[in-house]
């Protein structure tokens, strides 16, 4: 009689590969043909974990003078085998600066946890239109999985509140009309 014998995996939740495992099933039995049989079966689990960096942020944007400021979430996708630094910076500080502390440091047992990032809207006193400049994460570690992994950009537009513009200043002088016998 044929016996089903049901094997699980377990999420580990570390970018770890696919992993070969193997049961081996010996027999026991009072028939001598049976007792002692030994039967390996061979399978492999699929690693279905990702190395990333999320960030939880969306496009927006703010006027220059406002002083706006905005947070965004960082986590990490999977567990990681050593801790990993994300540093957050600015496309152009002159517009769009960070104001939390970088790097964020992630670990075995913090990587599930979302981390606050600030970020402020800079008034640069120069008329340069709308401008676009992009939060990004970069991450940093000795686990090869997490080294040198960055996420996708936040994007964020800064509305301009200064106008170009040419200011004249004329003197006023009054000059003789010329008459004829001026010449």
């Amino acid at each position: 009689i044929p016996i089903d014998v049901l094997v699980s995996s377990v999420d580990d939740l570390i970018v770890d590969g696919d992993i070969k495992s193997k049961v081996v099933m010996t027999m026991s039995s009072g028939d001598k043909n049976f007792d002692g049989v030994v039967r390996e079966v061979e399978f492999t689990t699929v690693d279905n974990d990702v190395a990333g960096i999320v960030v939880s942020s969306n496009a927006a944007s703010f006027p220059e003078n406002s002083g706006a400021t905005a947070t965004m979430s960082v986590v990490l996708q999977s567990q990681p085998t050593a801790d990993v630094a994300v540093t957050v910076s600015s496309s152009d500080a002159s517009e769009l600066a960070v104001s939390s502390a970088s790097p964020i440091v992630f670990t075995q047992d913090n990587w599930d946890k979302p981390q606050t990032v600030s970020i402020k809207v800079v008034d640069d006193n120069i008329a340069d239109g709308t401008q676009t400049a992009w939060i990004n994460f970069t991450g940093t570690s000795t686990d090869k999985n997490f080294n040198g992994i960055s996420a996708k950009s936040a994007e964020y537009k800064i509305i301009d509140n200064e106008a170009a513009s040419i200011v004249l200043t004329t003197d006023v002088t009054t000059l003789p009309q010329a008459s004829p016998s001026a010449v």
